[in-house]
């Protein structure tokens, strides 16, 4: 069995989480830099985000005001011990966004956590004595876009083209550039529906405890932490 330190774990998630927020992508700024389109309006919105990119990592400064919700996807190795491990990411968000906007708030009084916190963490079991952290900042900005349909298997490839084709439409000028489109199986929404009856019986006193489940995994620019 190996045993990772978490106060390892929690100055190296500072420094990750830092970089992330004020070193923008390099390749995603190379392809919006090198964007052919016929169409003036995209090529200076391309434009303005590489300046911004190119002023952000110049001057150390956040590439965006909505500096999101931290997402952390884990992967435990089996042959790891690190005891406080939640408490450790916990923690260096609180650490690494003192000076970063606060997005957390509660859903229904909207008051805010103040921290950033708590983060969102999905675990993983793995094979082996490592330990990665991958950490995600989700903004706002994509996330209202979100539309979940519910189709039949009779709507076949068909309807799910249908539905991603309207989803973009309807959404993707008012969602933060630039734009991926990721489409997800109905496992996911399953989950969420769950965990989101759980917490709200929980919230009701229906019940005393409430098992938090995954939310959706939404793939977007981020950087990893691994262990050596």
């Amino acid at each position: 069995m190996r045993y990772i330190d978490p106060n390892t774990v929690r100055s190296e998630l500072v420094k990750l989480i830092t970089e992330s927020l004020t070193v923008p992508d390099k390749s995603v700024t190379a392809a919006l830099k090198n964007l052919a389109t016929p169409v003036a309006l995209e090529r200076t919105a391309a434009q303005l985000i590489v300046e911004n990119n190119e002023i952000a990592e110049r001057e150390k400064l956040y590439c965006c005001q909505d500096t999101g919700q931290a997402l952390f996807f884990v992967k435990l190795g089996e042959e790891v011990s690190c005891s406080g491990l939640t408490d450790a990411i916990q923690t260096a968000v609180r650490a690494a966004y003192t000076t970063a906007r606060k997005s957390v708030a509660d859903p229904l009084t909207r008051s805010n956590t103040g921290d950033n916190t708590p983060a969102i963490i999905e675990t993983e079991l793995v094979k082996g004595d490592t330990l990665e952290i991958t950490y995600l900042a989700k903004g706002a900005g994509s996330e209202n876009m979100s539309k979940l349909y519910m189709l039949t298997p009779a709507d076949g490839t068909d309807g799910i083209i249908r539905s991603v084709v309207d989803a973009v439409e309807k959404g993707g000028r008012n969602a933060c550039p630039p734009l991926v489109v990721g489409v997800v199986s109905a496992a996911l929404p399953k989950r969420l529906a769950r965990s989101a009856n759980a917490h709200f019986s929980a919230r009701s006193g229906l019940i005393t405890h409430a098992r938090t489940l995954p939310r959706s995994k939404q793939r977007c620019s981020k950087k990893s932490m691994r262990s050596v």
